[in-house]
């Protein structure tokens, strides 16, 4: 069954993706960057799998951006 929580994930993830080509960044890069493994990463950028907290700040931090940015499409990207 799709629920809301289906769609945030697809959301969260395509919008860590695009930023994270904005910054020309590697899935490796990006995940080494973060402290997490290129297959978590993987897994967010399709939507696979949730995200903990301190994982959300340390991707913000590595794509230097706000959290809140990994939510919503602010502008382009």
């Amino acid at each position: 069954m799709h629920t809301d929580l289906d769609d945030l994930r697809v959301c969260r993830g395509n919008r860590i993706r695009a930023l994270r080509e904005l910054h020309g960044m590697s899935q490796s890069e990006l995940a080494r960057q973060a402290h997490i493994g290129q297959t978590h990463l993987w897994r967010i950028e399709a939507g696979k799998t949730g995200v903990g907290d301190a994982v959300l700040i340390d991707l913000a931090k590595a794509l230097e951006t706000e959290v809140a940015d990994l939510f919503a499409h602010r502008g382009a990207a």
